[in-house]
């Protein structure tokens, strides 16, 4: 998450800290410094960024809605984004424009001049190698552009329940709503006026934002991928033990985040079940880990079928040549769950678990 940080400007950041009444540790006073002054040269990046692009980018339209991917965090979205990637008719965010939200158009020939040298590198928590040009979540541009995400709690854990309002918007002021419509709006005419072709987004948070989504993107197209809530559980606590701990600037009231993450996973899909009745008829399909896994190609070619992208034949061998290229990847292995995190998957989860036919 300190790699996203680097993107804020001055002005946010601040703004950041005092709302958390500048409670950071001061161990992190290195990463901090270099946050704070980052802040101050993409201040001035926007500006120069505004000045010779903003009006362009506003008046750049969609030809075609986004393909938002969905799913909890670790069930599989990143797979499955890298996959549909390999179609060079869409476009997504990449990693260097997550990481510059406000500067990625004036600035991109710094990633053209360096990436030949620029190393990839293995995410902490699943080893999955990503670098520059790596599609990643839009929702990392959001925080620092809006400081209305999730995201955020997992830098300030000690208010994370003040950023969780922010997963699916309810009990949301409607000025923070517009506010966060505008910024999102205007990060994907970036996209759309930069790479000239349909989005294709993945978020987890998005899981909640349906009714949100399709306020701005009425005729969007959505495919959901779910895993064994299990499994999907003992990832994500890999995940914090990891990635989240490592970006923290405080020391969380609880270390213990198994309790956190399972409430939050029933938060999501109870907002993933109340709202996906509005998405319109053919324009979602749901998919499972478990079959990516076994058979990637008939799940793309189920998700290109229930969507109506056409080619698919035609582009088929680059989604083998991927594959290809990734099939010495494996997957991390976990610990097994305490009994009482399993006790309350099973009480929680249940939902879940009997829709996509898994075993308590």
């Amino acid at each position: 998450m300190f790699d996203s940080l680097v993107g804020i400007t001055k002005e946010n950041w601040f703004r950041l800290l005092k709302e958390n009444h500048f409670r950071v540790s001061p161990r992190y006073a290195k990463p901090i410094l270099f946050v704070t002054l980052a802040s101050y040269h993409n201040s001035r990046f926007q500006k120069e960024e505004e000045k010779r692009f903003g009006e362009a980018v506003r008046q750049t339209k969609f030809e075609h809605p986004p393909i938002f991917l969905i799913g909890h965090w670790r069930s599989g979205t990143t797979y499955l984004h890298n996959l549909i990637s390999q179609d060079k008719r869409f476009a997504y965010p990449n990693l260097f424009e997550i990481q510059t939200p406000h500067s990625f158009l004036s600035r991109w020939f710094i990633l053209e001049k360096h990436l030949e040298r620029a190393q990839s590198f293995k995410r902490s928590m699943d080893n999955m190698r990503v670098d520059l040009t790596s599609p990643q979540e839009e929702e990392f541009a959001l925080a620092v552009m809006t400081l209305k995400s999730p995201l955020i709690g997992w830098i300030f854990p000690k208010r994370a329940e003040y950023y969780d309002r922010y997963l699916s918007f309810k009990n949301v002021s409607k000025e923070e709503i517009d506010f966060w419509k505008e910024n999102y709006i205007y990060f994907l005419k970036k996209l759309t006026f930069k790479h000239k072709r349909q989005l294709l987004l993945k978020s987890p948070v998005n899981t909640s934002r349906i009714k949100l989504l399709l306020d701005i993107f009425p005729e969007a197209k959505f495919v959901h991928i779910h895993r064994n809530p299990y499994d999907v559980i003992r990832s994500t606590m890999k995940l914090f033990s990891t990635a989240v701990t490592s970006s923290q600037l405080q020391k969380p009231d609880s270390p213990e985040a198994g309790d956190y993450i399972i409430d939050r996973y029933r938060a999501l899909y109870s907002d993933f079940f109340e709202q996906k009745g509005l998405i319109p008829e053919k324009h979602y399909v749901e998919v499972s880990f478990e079959d990516l896994e076994k058979n990637p190609l008939m799940v793309l070619k189920t998700i290109y079928d229930g969507l109506n992208i056409d080619d698919f034949e035609k582009i088929k061998p680059a989604f083998e040549q991927y594959l290809e290229q990734n099939k010495s990847y494996k997957k991390n292995h976990y610990k097994e769950l305490d009994r009482k995190y399993t006790q309350k998957i099973n009480e929680q989860c249940k939902p879940c678990i009997e829709a996509w036919g898994y075993n308590l």
